[in-house]
């Protein structure tokens, strides 16, 4: 068989998988035998899910770090459709209700976001086992900073459609984060609730985003607002020196697909990967691709995603 048929033959089995439905249960029940650490970090810890490889481990383990305010059970078809022998250590940021923080001394600075994630991986002794960083939307958008800013040294790394900005303006973060208190934040929940939802049809995103609104510590979320309410990808995308991965397959009011070209494209190393696929399929994505990654021995694209990559 030439290289190129067998090339045709992966994207083909990718596309399948990516299109095949998934049980989310097996998901949930793999994600259950996670062991929860809690990583000790600036005023505080994090919390660190350790799902371990079912049967013998593939080369490679991955450090998953996920959106804003996400909950790990927004993420069975994820973890369903990973391949058994994939290890991942998946990260909840200091936002999330997870995280345990001295209120008076926590930094939210996207400096303090990715020296977390750093953390992480030197408290599982990673780095000596050539890790793949994986992220999503705002945790993407950690490891791009950490990376710019040689806070993060990893060199395989995946960013599935990296957060560009916080999606709330500016002004309006300004105008609400600095007039009222936490307290108040939660009075207001049902209606920033509502706010956000309205016309939001994709079901899969919809839901996540009525959860992670549902489980939000306000003030954590009002404190990391103001801190980031400024910060901006590509300011910072031209400093990032390796390849970076920028995976994108569907298209929601979060993640605008017509963005992440920009994106790989700001990024001296870039490389943009499209693999289409419906909305709620998009974690269901993640996993296959991830699992590519974590079976590759090196840090060039794997021969199932070459395919996907934007020429």
């Amino acid at each position: 068989m030439i290289p190129s048929t067998r090339m045709n033959l992966q994207a083909a089995s990718l596309r399948d998988r990516a299109d095949a439905p998934v049980d989310p249960a097996l998901g949930a029940k793999r994600f259950g035998a996670a062991v929860v650490s809690n990583v000790p970090v600036e005023s505080g810890s994090i919390c660190v899910y350790h799902v371990p490889a079912v049967g013998r481990a593939a080369r490679r383990p991955v450090v998953f770090v996920s959106g804003w305010g996400t909950t790990p059970d927004s993420f069975p078809s994820f973890y369903s459709a990973m391949a058994p022998d994939t290890e991942v250590f998946h990260v909840e940021t200091r936002e999330k209700g997870s995280s345990v923080l001295n209120r008076k001394t926590a930094s939210f600075s996207m400096d303090q976001f990715a020296v977390d994630i750093s953390a992480a991986v030197e408290y599982f002794t990673l780095q000596s086992r050539d890790p793949v960083l994986v992220g999503t939307c705002f945790g993407s958008a950690v490891i791009i900073h950490g990376l710019s800013q040689g806070l993060i040294n990893v060199d395989s790394v995946i960013c599935y459609d990296p957060m560009a900005r916080l999606w709330v303006p500016r002004w309006v973060i300004r105008i609400i984060g600095s007039t009222f208190p936490p307290s108040v934040l939660m009075a207001l929940r049902p209606t920033f609730r509502r706010i956000v939802l309205a016309g939001m049809k994709e079901p899969v995103q919809r839901a996540r985003s009525a959860a992670i609104i549902d489980n939000a510590e306000m003030w954590k979320w009002r404190r990391a607002a103001l801190a980031l309410m400024d910060w901006n990808l590509f300011d910072v995308a031209e400093s990032v020196s390796q390849r970076v991965h920028v995976v994108n397959g569907s298209h929601d009011r979060f993640h605008d697909s017509t963005l992440f070209p920009d994106v790989a494209a700001a990024l001296p190393e870039g490389v943009f990967v499209r693999i289409p696929v419906d909305e709620s399929h998009r974690e269901q994505l993640m996993g296959i691709v991830t699992s590519e990654f974590a079976a590759h021995e090196d840090t060039s694209t794997p021969p199932a995603i070459n395919a996907f990559v934007a020429k």
